[in-house]
């Protein structure tokens, strides 16, 4: 009888052996799975370009406009880059694996169609899923945050969008480190957010987070710093704060001549310059204006 036991218990430990380890054969697919997230992500415009890249005219930027539409229109263009994907466990079934970009899938095919209340469902269930198998560190929960605090920005449901904009932006924070670029699409976005609420405090701070993190990057004169210092200006102005809207402006102003080696920028410096001009104008304490006339009157010989 001890013998029999022996036996049975070898033969049950063959067979767990056996499972365990087709279930990490299972589990192979599982490492094609940051492919095909991916892929959603790229579609879902979740992918980083930089403002030079996209309009290296800025061609469209209306220094005078801070309305959401603006806004909607251009925080397209602040996404992190190059995450690197977690490989899952071994453990991660491929049934879950399937199910995960099931939810992903449906919430971009929603989301095409402009079904939005479904798109938020399923990016959600994303979500959830996904975390409780990676974990809320994993890059694409992450960045689900972001989009669907977008879609709800769309909607002109900003207090839902900021709720899970802030979200997105605390995991990031914890997981990339305070002050890292990764952190910049939420924070542009939360900024986007405050000035369609006419929090004009907390959207010029936010603005100017956003030149922060591209100036560290790309340097003190890249052409992308200039739309947050703009929007930053913008929303100083609001809050009737001269002094540092016009200093903004004027930073704006020297990056924009100095990539204005084409002479194509030459719209959008007049139209700094006149901003300039104006603030100087009404608050004489703020320094001379005849720099900055003349400037003009040369541009427009």
């Amino acid at each position: 009888m001890y013998r029999l036991i022996i036996i049975l218990g070898l033969i049950l430990g063959q067979l767990n052996s056996i499972s365990w380890s087709q279930g990490m054969i299972e589990a192979g697919s599982v490492y094609g799975t940051s492919s095909n997230l991916s892929t959603g992500l790229n579609h879902s415009n979740l992918v980083n370009k930089s403002f030079s890249h996209i309009n290296n005219t800025l061609n469209g930027i209306n220094i005078n406009s801070n309305s959401s539409k603006d806004k909607v229109n251009s925080s397209s263009n602040t996404h992190v880059s190059n995450i690197n994907t977690k490989t899952l466990p071994v453990r991660y079934s491929s049934i879950q694996n399937n199910q995960v970009n099931d939810y992903f899938k449906l919430a971009q095919n929603y989301e095409a169609k402009q079904d939005y209340d479904n798109a938020i469902k399923n990016y959600y269930l994303f979500i959830t899923t996904r975390a409780k198998l990676v974990g809320n560190s994993d890059p694409y929960v992450i960045m689900t945050y972001l989009t669907i605090g977008k879609i709800y920005e769309s909607e002109d449901k900003y207090l839902e969008a900021k709720k899970f904009v802030k979200t997105g932006l605390q995991l990031a924070s914890k997981k990339y480190g305070p002050g890292n670029y990764n952190l910049k699409p939420f924070v542009w976005e939360i900024a986007n957010i405050d000035a369609a609420l006419n929090d004009y405090k907390g959207a010029s701070s936010g603005y100017e987070q956003v030149y922060a993190y591209e100036e560290k990057k790309f340097g003190v004169s890249n052409i992308c710093l200039v739309k947050p210092l703009i929007l930053a200006s913008e929303n100083y102005l609001k809050l009737t704060d001269y002094e540092d809207a016009c200093e903004l402006y004027i930073k704006a102003l020297n990056i924009l001549k100095a990539n204005n080696q084409d002479n194509k920028l030459k719209p959008n410096i007049i139209e700094v310059l006149n901003k300039i001009i104006e603030i100087k104008k009404n608050h004489q304490d703020l320094g001379s204006v005849s720099e900055y006339e003349n400037y003009l009157f040369q541009l427009n010989k």
